[in-house]
């Protein structure tokens, strides 16, 4: 059974129809393995699924027959018998997308004004505004790196119609111009003052409860892992559900049987030759040939 909740079985003679794993197309199947969403699995050569896990869509009827086929771009869909835990993941990841869209929106406009894109600062972009607004350095990717790390903004991107007001920015690196023209910052100025203090991480403020209960007044220092441990899980993953790797480990499991096969049957033929030798020996000392042992 490779669907969750799906009791049908595979026999001959049975009423429904299964369809084999399309092993040969990779695209197509890491998109059946993403719809039915097991962990840590790969489907073989008897795997199957059955046909109430498509849709009337997914089918088409060849010439001449009666037997309905899948069409080339069918993917499995309807699956009714999922847990709980997975759907509560499924859920939180869908929150998470829908956030990340959200957050991808970087210019909100309230009648024609535009928001300052600092965290919390709210500070109003528009013709006349009496705060000092700055563009984003699109032009330097390097100093645009450098302000987009001092911003610290989650599923951001900068764009040209960004600004930042000038209250982020210490007195050194703004140039003050005479006359009726905008100050300028300094080529190598980058936003530094941030008066909104960002949510701790929950280890931290666990690693805090647990030394104040302690009574432990050293400083707790933790290191967030989290992008590098994702990366190292993300590399496995992908290296445990690639067919050509997992092509080339079977391979290479068969040839090491082989050779094992090979060396046992060495090591016995070459005690039939003693044995043999042994006998003529005994019969007659006419042949006498060295005896070369192999390593």
């Amino acid at each position: 059974r490779v669907a969750y909740g799906c009791n049908n079985r595979f026999y001959k003679g049975c009423k429904k129809q299964f369809f084999r794993f399309p092993l040969k197309d990779r695209k197509r199947l890491y998109d059946w393995i993403a719809a039915i969403r097991r962990k840590n699995w790969m489907p073989s050569d008897t795997s199957r699924i059955c046909s109430d896990h498509f849709t009337h869509d997914d089918y088409m009827l060849r010439p001449g027959t009666q037997i309905p086929r899948l069409r080339l771009d069918a993917v499995p869909s309807v699956f009714d018998g999922f847990p709980d835990d997975l759907k509560e993941r499924l859920k939180r990841e869908k929150e998470d997308k829908e956030r990340k869209e959200v957050h991808n929106k970087t210019e909100v406009q309230t009648d024609g004004k535009r928001l300052c894109v600092a965290n919390r600062c709210t500070n109003l972009f528009y013709d006349g505004c009496e705060n000092v607004f700055f563009r984003m350095p699109m032009e330097n990717p390097e100093l645009l790196g450098k302000w987009v790390l001092a911003i610290q903004k989650k599923y951001w991107k900068p764009t040209v119609s960004c600004r930042i007001c000038s209250d982020h920015f210490t007195e050194e690196d703004i140039i003050a111009c005479p006359g009726t023209q905008a100050p300028k910052l300094i080529s190598n100025a980058v936003p530094s003052i941030f008066h909104v203090k960002r949510k701790r991480r929950r280890k931290k403020r666990m690693a805090e409860l647990m030394a104040s209960k302690l009574g432990q007044k050293e400083e707790c220092i933790i290191e967030d892992h989290t992008y590098s441990s994702a990366q190292t899980n993300s590399v496995k993953r992908r290296n445990r559900f690639n067919p050509i790797i997992i092509c080339l480990n079977k391979t290479i499991k068969t040839l090491q049987r082989q050779v094992q096969r090979q060396r046992q049957r060495i090591s016995s033929l070459y005690e039939l030759i003693k044995e043999l030798r042994k006998k003529n020996k005994e019969s007659t000392n006419i042949c006498q040939m060295p005896l070369e042992s192999t390593t």
